[in-house]
């Protein structure tokens, strides 16, 4: 298949879940919204004029960041294995060090993330 801009398109083989944190957390936080708000901090910083050592006007600028956390999501393929011709988990393996950040300053969060890759299943 063509994208719209002239390229090369193929379909999906793997499918990404949402990264949560682990069960026994969640139900431990669950309905605890004063323990919830403990999850989250907020950030604040400014532009400094370097001629006066003082912040710019109107450079201030706030948000709310996430505290580290582990999260788990999982990767699924969406065809036979045996279809594929290629060990996807290899591939994703190679990748992950090649990844510093995940939807940095966007969700609450700078987007630091260590990644790794934990198989549980043959394929």
């Amino acid at each position: 298949m063509r994208g719209a801009d002239g390229t090369e398109t193929h379909p999906a083989i793997l499918r990404f879940s949402d990264a949560v944190l682990p069960a026994d957390i969640a139900d431990y936080l669950a309905g605890r919204a004063d323990l919830r708000e403990q999850l989250f901090r907020p950030l604040f910083s400014t532009a400094i004029d370097h001629a006066s050592g003082t912040a710019r006007e109107s450079s201030l600028r706030g948000m709310e960041a996430v505290i580290p956390l582990q999260l788990t999501a999982t990767v699924q393929p969406l065809a036979d294995c045996s279809q594929l011709g290629y060990d996807w988990r290899e591939i994703i393996r190679r990748a992950l060090p090649l990844i510093r950040g995940i939807g940095a300053d966007r969700s609450r969060g700078l987007g630091r993330a260590v990644v790794t890759l934990e198989e549980t299943s043959a394929c």
